[in-house]
Formats: C-alpha cells, structure tokens, sequence
C-alpha cells in the first residue's frame, strides 16, 4: 500500500512538473503537442456547443476583436460567443488546426485554422428571412496568444483574422444592410 502511494505521489509530482514548464523550457514539438491538446479540449466543447467548456480556457482579461467587435474580459467574450452559440442548431465539425506557433517563457502565440460545418438559425435577418436555418462550412483563421498562469494555459488575446466558406453550398453573402 506504501508502494502505491508513492507512485501516486511520484505521478503527481511529475504531471505538477510537466504542467509548470515555460515555453522556452518545452521543445518546439512538446510545445506544440501541448497547444494541440488544448485545442482539442476547446474544439470538443465548442462541438457539444458547450460555452462554459470553451470559455474555460480564456483569462479573466482577455482581449480581443472579432467582426469588428471588440471585447475584453470573459464576460464580454462569452456574450459575444452566445450569440453564436445559441444561434447553432447543430455542430457537425468543430476542428482547429495549428499553422504557427512560437514560445518565449509564460507567452506563446498561434497561428490556427479552425474549421466549422453547422446548421445556425439566422435570427437578425442578415441572411435572409429571420429565423431562417442554413448550413455553414467555414474555415475561420486566428491569431491567439496564451500565458502561463498559476500552472495553467490561458488565451490573453484573441483575434479572428479573416474567415471563407460556404452557406447552403454558395459563397456567404455579406449581410444585408440594416
């Protein structure tokens, strides 16, 4: 029984160990396996729609522009996800893809593609009738940037750099004005 708890101690302390590295202290591919693990983490929550899980991984300051919004803090960045969120009627694909990355001590910064195929209601009109349901299959590119703090990744900034893709098999129309 002494021999277990030792091993558990010795697993503890490893994985404590593991988790506390800095970014210049990790090897690039070590780095990066870590980030792809925590995307995979924020892509299975984003694909349960599942904004709580997804929000998880913000900073209680986290900054950033999306659509030519801007918000700061995880209260605004989670309204602003809502939106979207509540709008999906179902997530068929939700997978993010890695195209940069690079580390200096508690800060990395990526470069990500993620790819999205849903069905989302269209509740403002932007699309079309009100309320109407379409299907969507974007490719959406970030730029993040995480921080080490208190032994755990968090996204500090978050930035939607340009999108492409497809609603009901055709080009997304720009939204009619309003």
């Amino acid at each position: 029984m002494k021999r277990l708890h030792v091993r558990a101690a010795l697993l503890l302390a490893l994985a404590m160990g593991a988790m506390s590295h800095t970014a210049s202290s990790a090897s690039p591919s070590s780095l990066r396996k870590l980030m792809e693990q925590q995307y995979r983490k924020m892509d299975q929550a984003a694909a349960r729609l599942d904004l709580k899980g997804y929000t998880s991984y913000a900073a209680s300051d986290i900054v950033g522009a999306d659509e030519g919004e801007t918000f700061t803090g995880t209260e605004q960045f989670a309204k602003h996800l809502s939106e979207d969120f509540d709008a999906t009627k179902k997530m068929y694909v939700f997978t993010s893809k890695i195209s940069h990355l690079s580390g200096v001590d508690d800060l990395v910064k990526v470069d990500l593609t993620t790819h999205m195929v849903c069905d989302s209601a269209d509740p403002e009109g932007k699309y079309g009738p009100k309320g109407a349901v379409h299907r969507f299959d974007i490719e959406m590119m970030f730029h993040h940037e995480w921080r080490r703090m208190s032994n755990r990744w968090l996204i500090t900034r978050f930035d939607t750099v340009g999108f492409s893709g497809t609603m009901d098999g055709q080009a997304i129309p720009q939204p009619e004005p309003k």
